[in-house]
């Protein structure tokens, strides 16, 4: 009875990974999540079932739909003690338990940004090598407007065993791929067609980025090999394997916000779920070479139509309608703006880059009915310069009731 209580307890401390099946760094330990809830909460070990009890206060604080933030950790890092680990994967869910699904966006590890407390822009994944989970929550908020309920920090080691465990899975692959790095002690040879892939292969499938997309291409993989995790993590040939797949997924845990009770219960929510109700999409750019370095830069009016499609946005009726534009080089202002600019009640409808160059000053363009909510913005972002559309010689979008031009004299630390 001590084994079986033993391998209990650890059932209730890693099931949560059943939810995270949109994580690459959690993908392999979907199959002990959903056997430790797959008739209906019970467990079965050694021929007895157990049930798991739930008490106390409510998962998730009785909500249904919540965000969270995963991040995979840079498995090259963690062979040299000494160099601090970035966040390799880094992916920004959004659960709904009742439908269920999960939707989310994959950020580009090389995406140019802002990060908190950081005079100048920086590769998006050094937020974690800076600040670990707090930095890297702050950062993707201001990013994508989108404040992380909770977090989740993986490490992958156990990925290659993890999928050996639950019997391999289905990929189509899409071409040739052939790499060698001795180094890293990486060979990835895998041909083009539909393919059944070890652990190995597929540590391969998904690590492979030597395409014209680089990374871009190496995520669309992954949320490709998501979904065949999920098909065959659920098999029920894996119940046999729980115990040890309930140790390797120890082995992947570094840091969470979610108590084991919230981790269980999302694992039971979403037992059932398939590839069907599994969104994923990465938020668009283009690779750049700046002084050097390798960056993905945003397409700030198209990522903002993707996370306004994934999280949606707040609709508040009697708001006034707002653009932002990014008069400025600084890559992601608008976006930051426009965040602080919902979370004050007006309605964003859209964020672009400045069409007519570089503008030292902020601006904000309104109509004669909207001079109240205009003053408003002023305030906020620190600037005076606030002109009226009435003239006929500025003219703004027909949905738009005001318009905010983000010079270069704004600093993130005069918005109230």
């Amino acid at each position: 009875m001590e084994e079986i209580g033993l391998v209990l307890r650890s059932v209730l401390k890693y099931a949560a990974w059943t939810v995270l099946v949109a994580s690459v760094a959690a993908a392999g330990l979907a199959a002990g999540v959903y056997l430790s809830v797959a008739n209906g909460g019970a467990v079965a070990v050694g021929g007895h079932s157990f049930r798991m009890p739930w008490s106390g206060p409510p998962p998730f604080g009785g909500r249904d739909t919540f965000t969270v933030l995963v991040l995979g950790l840079d498995e090259k890092a963690r062979g040299n003690q000494h160099s601090p680990q970035r966040s390799d994967s880094i992916m920004l869910l959004q659960v709904d338990l009742k439908t269920p699904s999960v939707k989310g966006v994959s950020i580009p590890r090389d995406t140019l940004t802002t990060i908190p407390g950081r005079e100048h822009q920086d590769k998006i994944n050094a937020a974690y090598a800076l600040g670990f989970a707090p930095l890297s929550i702050e950062t993707v908020k201001a990013l994508t407007g989108v404040s992380p309920d909770y977090y989740l920090v993986s490490d992958v080691g156990g990925f290659q065993k993890m999928v050996d465990l639950i019997g391999g899975v289905e990929i189509d692959v899409e071409k040739d791929m052939n790499y060698d790095d001795n180094w890293q002690n990486l060979h990835i040879h895998l041909r083009h067609g539909y393919r059944h892939l070890n652990g190995y292969q597929a540590m391969g499938y998904v690590r492979f980025r030597h395409d014209r997309l680089g990374d871009v291409a190496r995520m669309q993989r992954q949320q490709k090999f998501l979904k065949a995790v999920v098909r065959r993590a659920f098999a029920m040939s894996n119940l046999p394997k729980l115990p040890e797949i309930v140790r390797e997924a120890r082995k992947a845990v570094v840091d969470t916000n979610m108590t084991t009770a919230d981790l269980l219960y999302m694992a039971q929510r979403l037992k059932g779920l398939n590839d069907s109700q599994i969104l994923l999409e990465t938020l668009p750019g283009v690779p750049q070479n700046i002084h050097g370095v390798s960056y993905w830069v945003l397409d700030d009016e198209k990522a903002h139509e993707v996370i306004s499609k994934v999280f949606g946005t707040a609709d508040v009726p009697t708001a006034a309608t707002v653009e932002v534009l990014n008069g400025t080089g600084r890559r992601g202002l608008a976006r930051q703006v426009a965040q602080v600019l919902a979370e004050s009640g007006f309605k964003v409808v859209r964020v672009a880059n400045a069409r007519d160059g570089v503008h030292d000053t902020s601006t904000v363009l309104f109509r004669p009915e909207s001079q109240e909510g205009a003053m408003a913005i002023a305030n906020l972002l620190g600037t005076s310069d606030v002109q009226s559309a009435s003239d006929g010689r500025k003219k703004l979008p027909g949905d738009t009731d005001i318009t905010v031009i983000v010079g270069s004299d704004y600093r993130q630390e005069n918005a109230l």
